[in-house]
């Protein structure tokens, strides 16, 4: 379903025609999944800045965007080499600072 969306982007000249080919390629082989992540994870991103930006920016208190932070160092999703979760993506310094922005484990 997800390749029928693509098709359409490519009809639509929203990516190149060569896009196709290259998923075509990708999907046989399992990369589909891949790619149909990054789609969500740039759909939850977002979704977060948007309500970020509506709720006139505004930021947690400092001891609130710490709190939020070691919840995270402990979490088994949070790689810390990019300081990035794997579950949506975002660098949580960043997001765990937006008073509106949640944890998408529901952890905080």
């Amino acid at each position: 379903m997800r390749a029928d969306y693509i098709r359409l982007w490519v009809r639509t000249k929203l990516l190149p025609r060569s896009a196709l080919s290259l998923i075509d390629t990708e999907y046989r082989h399992g990369a589909m999944d891949r790619i149909s992540d990054f789609f969500r994870k740039v759909r939850l991103f977002l979704k977060t800045v948007k309500a970020f930006v509506l709720s006139g920016f505004r930021r947690t208190t400092k001891s609130e965007t710490e709190r939020r932070l070691s919840i995270c160092s402990t979490c088994e999703l949070f790689d810390a080499e990019s300081a990035s979760c794997k579950k949506c993506g975002c660098r949580m310094k960043i997001k765990a600072q937006w008073r509106v922005a949640s944890c998408p484990l529901k952890k905080w």
